[in-house]
């Protein structure tokens, strides 16, 4: 396959060859230069730096995932934490330090008989 330049820089034609009318393989344009470029400086405190934000900002998404609560009793959570500071504490979700949501495991027919159920 060979690539030749075409009027602008993406416009690129292409030839397929049949492998037996090759006779010879050549570099026409050599390299301008073996050296490689250095890499830059990596700056360890600003790297340490952000991973600690980074470890700090996935903790703070993992403590808002309850444990051992029902599906409805997270999607309530997410639901509140969008306007309110809210956390778990066990299975109970506090919001602004203060009130605390207890939320109960419920099979599905009880949550459809009971409407005023939080979870």
């Amino acid at each position: 396959m060979l690539q030749q330049p075409g009027s602008t820089p993406f416009h690129n034609g292409i030839r397929i060859l049949k492998q037996d009318y090759i006779k010879d393989v050549s570099n026409v344009r050599l390299p301008e230069s073996d050296a490689v470029e250095a890499l830059p400086q990596v700056d360890e405190k600003r790297s340490r730096d952000r991973e600690d934000r980074a470890v700090r900002a996935a903790e703070l998404d993992a403590a808002k995932i309850g444990e051992g609560v029902s599906e409805d009793a997270q999607a309530v959570f997410d639901a509140m934490s969008k306007t309110l500071p809210c956390k778990w504490v066990g299975t109970t979700i506090e919001v602004v330090d203060t009130v605390g949501f207890y939320c109960m495991q419920l099979a599905p027919t009880s949550i459809l008989s009971q409407r005023c159920s939080l979870c």
